[in-house]
Parts: structure tokens; C-alpha cells; sequence
């Protein structure tokens, strides 16, 4: 990913867009059930920067955007005369907002840095909702996401054939899924009542569906740091590149409270579930799961290693010849006797102990882990006739996955 940096001219830029409900019109079918025009607005404005700090030596670039939008969902279900109390006017608002700053070191006319951090937090009260008639608001589930990157390279000239580039990076990302207007869990495993209150089990009619048990949280955290050289030598240009990156998933999900499936519509007031009694014969199925919390990923570590040669023979030919080697280390708790690194998490997803027969019978837990990702590539390529016209391209190579 290339990404803007400043220069020694100052630069910047403003925009903004606004809109109102004066632009919308109304659902035919909402403005049938006699509702109004929702008091819709959307707002979207930020800015970018970049400049010098010391000229031909140090520049910045800064950038940020906010998103600010008031969504109503109008609600209009079909068989009134048993959903009619579902219809209304929902408020579903949405933001989103990121920022960007990036800083660029020359420290030599042969060296340079730079650093990159980036930011973005985002909420939708109900990602799905709408105003579709089998799926009433409260039924889907909203979505906060917060996330974090820490991003660095250094690029040397080592001399006017060698360059060597290593780059690093760290992430954090949140993914949070919630009931509709319900404040989403800020941690893991967080048991307040405000986060688990709202909870309901799904009720499925031929016509409707209402209720929601979603309220998901993930953390995933990412290390990553390689390493690149080129060598150009008359006809050949040999590349060389290593890497490795460190992956760790938590994940805590509450408890379903079940799915009841009907054969027929009838009478339902989710305002009063304690007085409902379903028509004699016509529940078909209940189904319900108790998983409270998803295990700790012990880190995974992927690694990669390559070899590049792009040679050219003859005029007008360019082969490209590598080999690439991957590895990942602790795959599926791969020789791990630690159940997990945090007790709290619980045990792994992939257990370490125990005998095939009683865990998996089709599984040999002493044959985990995958050492032989060797993945050739070849590519050619012909000039027919010297003039960049007409190429004629060829490629194979094979992968492990």
C-alpha cells in the first residue's frame, strides 16, 4: 500500500458534505401505514495537510475524516393484524472516523524512514436492519469496529546496484456485534448487565422474524516485520526476502438464548414475551447452543522466505525465476503442552492432549504442522519485436496452502 507523504511545499485541502431530508422522499409503503418523512442528515467532513518540517530532510502529512450519519429504519411488516405493534420509526445512526499521520526521515542521500499511524473507529446501530417486512428492527445487529496500525520502513542505498529495504508493522483491531441501540461490551468477557439484558431468543414465523441473541466480541493482534534486497548485476536482477508475523485471536460470545421456528403466523407483542402462548401444534422446532466463550488462538507465527531472479538472456526475453518457502509455527498448537497463555481465555480451539479416538478419530495429533511449502515460479516473457507491442507473457508455479 503507498500512502501520501509531505514535500517541502505546504499543502492542505478542506471538504465537507451535508444533506438533509428535504432530498428524501418517503417509502410508499411507510407513507401508506401513515408514517413520515424520517429526520434524516448525513455529515461527512475532514482535511489533509503535509508540508516540511526541515526542509529536504523531514516532512509530515497529516489527514482525518469524520462520518456522521442519522438513519432511520420505517418499519412495515406484512399480516398487520398479528405484527401491526412492530411497525414505527426507528432511529439507526452510524459514524465513522479515521485519521492518518505519516512523518519521512531523510537521514542520508542513501538512507531514509519513515513511520505511519493510522486510526479508525466506526459504529452501526443496525447493520441489515431495514425496512424489509420479514425482518423487523431489533432483529439484526449492530457493529463497532476500533482498530489501530503502527507502521515503519528503512530504505538504503547500499550502492547503485544493492538496495535494502525492512519494514514493520503493528495492528490492533477490535470487531464488537450488538443488539440494536444497545451499548456494545468495551472488553472481553465484560458481564454487565447493560450487555446482556437486552438479550433476547429469536422468534421465526412464516411471515416474521424478531429477536436477537448477537453480541460478539473479537480481538485480533498483529506483528510483522521482513526484510527485502535487490541486487542488479548486468542481465540479472536477483531479489532476496524473508518474514514473519505474529497473529493472536481472542474471542468471547455470549450465550444463545435459542431459536423458536412456527408453522403459522399468529398474535406476538415482543413488549409482553412473558404472556405469549403459541397456537396448540404450531412450534416445529427449538434450537439453542451454550458456547459462552471462544478460546485464545495461541499466536501463530507465519513465516516466508524467497528468491527472485529476473534474467534477461536476450533481447527482448525476460524470464522471471523463483522459490518462495513458507512456514507456520505452532499451527493448530502445533508442539504446545500450555493449554493457552491466559487461563481466563480457556482451553484452545485445537486441543494438544488426549488420544485420536476419544477427541478426533480421523485427526493424528503427532503429525501437526506443515514443513514442506516449497512453491516454485517461473514466468517468461518475449518482445516479439523489440518494441514493446507485442509481448507474449507465460507463467507456472505451484503453492502449498
Amino acid at each position: 500500500m503507498a500512502t501520501k507523504s509531505g514535500t517541502n511545499n505546504l499543502h492542505g485541502e478542506l471538504f465537507e458534505f451535508y444533506r438533509n431530508k428535504a432530498l428524501n422522499t418517503i417509502d410508499p409503503f411507510a407513507k401508506a401505514a401513515g408514517q413520515s418523512k424520517p429526520d434524516f442528515s448525513r455529515h461527512q467532513y475532514g482535511f489533509a495537510i503535509g508540508g516540511p518540517v526541515i526542509k529536504d530532510k523531514l516532512h509530515f502529512f497529516q489527514a482525518a475524516e469524520a462520518l456522521q450519519n442519522n438513519l432511520y429504519d420505517n418499519v412495515v411488516v406484512r399480516q398487520p393484524q398479528f405484527y401491526a405493534n412492530l411497525n414505527g420509526v426507528f432511529k439507526s445512526p452510524e459514524y465513522n472516523h479515521m485519521s492518518f499521520t505519516r512523518g519521512d526521515y531523510q537521514m542520508t542521500q542513501k538512507q531514509s524512514l519513515f513511520l505511519r499511524y493510522a486510526w479508525q473507529i466506526s459504529d452501526f446501530t443496525c447493520e441489515g436492519c431495514s425496512a424489509s417486512s420479514s425482518t423487523p428492527w431489533f432483529s439484526g445487529g449492530g457493529i463497532k469496529q476500533k482498530r489501530y496500525s503502527w507502521a515503519g520502513a528503512h530504505t538504503w542505498v547500499l550502492s547503485s546496484r544493492v538496495l535494502n529495504e525492512v519494514r514493520g508493522q503493528y495492528t490492533n483491531y477490535h470487531f464488537r456485534q450488538h443488539p440494536p441501540g444497545v451499548v456494545p461490551q468495551e472488553d472481553l468477557f465484560d458481564d454487565s448487565a447493560a450487555r446482556t439484558a437486552p438479550l433476547t431468543a429469536t422468534y421465526t414465523f412464516p411471515s416474521l422474524t424478531w429477536g436477537t441473541s448477537v453480541n460478539f466480541y473479537t480481538k485480533q493482534i498483529s506483528r510483522e516485520i521482513r526484510d527485502d534486497l535487490s541486487i542488479t548485476t548486468g542481465k540479472h536482477t536477483l531479489k532476496f526476502g524473508g518474514g514473519a508475523q505474529e497473529l493472536a485471536v481472542h474471542g468471547d460470545n455470549r450465550p444463545s438464548l435459542g431459536t423458536w421456528t412456527f408453522s403459522a403466523d399468529q398474535p406476538f407483542n415482543p413488549a409482553n414475551l412473558s404472556s405469549f402462548v403459541p397456537l396448540p401444534g404450531t412450534v416445529t422446532q427449538f434450537a439453542t447452543g451454550n458456547m459462552v466463550k471462544l478460546p485464545t488462538f495461541t499466536p501463530n507465527v507465519m513465516s516466508s522466505y524467497y528468491v527472485e531472479d529476473e534474467w534477461r538472456p536476450a533481447a527482448g526475453v525476460t524470464l522471471n525465476l523463483g522459490l518462495r518457502y513458507d512456514y507456520q509455527f505452532h499451527a493448530f498448537n502445533q508442539g504446545l503442552t500450555l493449554q493457552s497463555k491466559d487461563p481466563k481465555y480457556g482451553t484452545p480451539l485445537f486441543p494438544t492432549t488426549g488420544t485420536a479416538a476419544s477427541i478426533a478419530p480421523l485427526v493424528d495429533f503427532s503429525k501437526r504442522g506443515d514443513k514442506n511449502n516449497f512453491g516454485p515460479r517461473v514466468g517468461f516473457a518475449w518482445d516479439v519485436r523489440n518494441d514493446t507491442k507485442t509481448v507474449l507473457r507465460a507463467e507456472i508455479g505451484r503453492a502449498h496452502v
